[in-house]
């Protein structure tokens, strides 16, 4: 659906965005950012837009904040917003736990392999196809590669360290692409090389 950047920040301030602090900067900064990249990745609008929103509702890290809670008709405030499609991204994105997103890259990883994204809120497997994994993990991608530059040096080579092999593998996956987005922000310490390509489709569609 065609939007306006500006309507859409104005609308997430409503929404309490610029009340929550992230890192140096704001929420809403910060889903610019992911918005921004996810651009540069070429990804399709919705995906896109589900950048823009994609801490909204809350997610496995901001939980214990107490910052958001899902409200009665804010799903439905979000999809006149942004799509349906962009909604139920966003939506599978803030409730999907990590543990559960790893698990299901494994997943994915193996002729045949579904995702098993588990639902933090009622624990059920939430309902995600193949296409839908791959645009949430656009989504992840474009959000950690967000926060990479925001860290000190000290918490950056930790994350790296302990993130960094699993990303890495993960951009892989998504195609040129990523790996090229990966490498603008993290090249100097973990660099992807070319190499064969990992099953997967061709990039953003």
């Amino acid at each position: 659906m065609p939007h306006d950047l500006e309507v859409l920040k104005e609308s997430l301030v409503g929404l309490g965005t610029t009340k929550v602090a992230h890192l140096d900067g704001t929420l809403l900064a910060h889903m610019v950012n992911v918005y921004r990249g996810l651009e540069r990745f070429g990804c399709p609008e919705h995906v896109m837009l589900a950048g823009l929103f994609h801490g909204v509702y809350g997610t496995h890290a901001l939980q214990a904040t107490g910052v958001f809670e899902l409200q009665a008709g804010q799903r439905e405030h979000v999809r006149a917003l942004v799509g349906a499609p962009a909604e139920r991204l966003v939506y599978n994105f803030c409730v999907m736990t990590y543990e559960s997103l790893g698990r299901s890259m494994r997943n994915v990883l193996r002729k045949g392999g579904r995702p098993e994204l588990q639902d933090r809120c009622t624990g059920a497997l939430a309902d995600v196809t193949l296409e839908d994994f791959r645009e949430l993990l656009w989504v992840k991608l474009a959000d950690l590669l967000a926060h990479i530059p925001q860290l000190p040096p000290e918490t950056r080579d930790m994350v790296v360290a302990d993130y960094g092999p699993f990303w890495q593998l993960v951009a892989e996956y998504l195609g040129p692409a990523a790996v090229s987005g990966w490498n603008d922000v993290l090249g100097d310490v973990l660099r992807i090389q070319p190499r064969r390509r990992l099953a997967s489709g061709a990039g953003p569609h």
